[in-house]
């Protein structure tokens, strides 16, 4: 047996898909602002303190080595 669609039943579909797609948007909503929440706390956590200072050297270079030749510059104008 064959129904017709009819006005009322292809409206009464409609709104339930709106009202689903706007629970599901919801949800989303929620699940995306927790995540991002724990990353910034994860970040965070991570980061460290401000004013803290860490120098890392080359301890096999030594302070008499250049690192390149100096060259005079002189302005010449035409």
């Amino acid at each position: 047996m064959i129904q017709e669609a009819s006005l009322p039943g292809l409206i009464k579909v409609i709104l339930w898909l709106l009202v689903i797609s706007a629970i599901v948007r919801f949800f989303i909503r929620l699940t995306a602002q927790y995540a991002v929440h724990k990353v910034n706390d994860e970040v965070n956590r991570n980061r460290r303190r401000e004013g803290d200072v860490t120098v890392q050297g080359d301890t096999k270079k030594s302070a008499k080595e250049a690192d390149g030749d100096y060259v005079d510059f002189i302005e010449i104008k035409d």
